[in-house]
């Protein structure tokens, strides 16, 4: 994150002095602290709104829920580590994977049905799934559902 930011400020520098009309100049400057200030966000919102364990498991990143699934559908919580970044669904398997990929691995009773990782204007699309992989860093497990 750090990086990313360091790189968007020595590009802000480097276009200040390539351009030499003001205006564009502003412009340039301002688009930068934009992206700059959205990249921090999207990262906070993973860090800030992180999938939870209730009366059911809810699987979220940031505002995004993908799933939420009842605690009397978890048949098992395994530890099983992939190095899966994206978030798919493949198989009847939902991945919530990111940075550290994934070491939880979540087996239902029944299907639920888990939403497809789509951009915001795109047409919201379920699938049913009967295994969800996460990075849980170690936090859950089975005694967490508990009946």
């Amino acid at each position: 994150m750090t990086a990313l930011t360091a790189a968007v400020v020595l590009e802000a520098i480097a276009v200040d002095f390539l351009i030499s009309q003001r205006l564009i100049r502003i412009i340039a400057l301002v688009i930068a602290v934009y992206s700059v200030v959205m990249i921090w966000a999207l990262i906070a919102a993973e860090r800030i709104r992180p999938s939870y364990v209730g009366d059911q498991l809810v699987l979220r990143r940031g505002r995004k829920i993908f799933a939420k699934v009842p605690s009397e559908l978890i048949k098992a919580v395994t530890k099983e580590r992939t190095f899966a970044e994206q978030v798919n669904i493949d198989n009847n398997t939902l991945t919530l994977g990111g940075t550290h990929g994934t070491d939880t691995t979540i087996t239902l009773n029944r299907p639920v049905e888990a939403l497809r990782d789509t951009y915001p204007w795109q047409r919201r699309r379920t699938t049913p799934v009967t295994r969800i992989r996460l990075y849980t860093d170690g936090i859950l497990d089975a005694t967490n559902f508990r009946n």
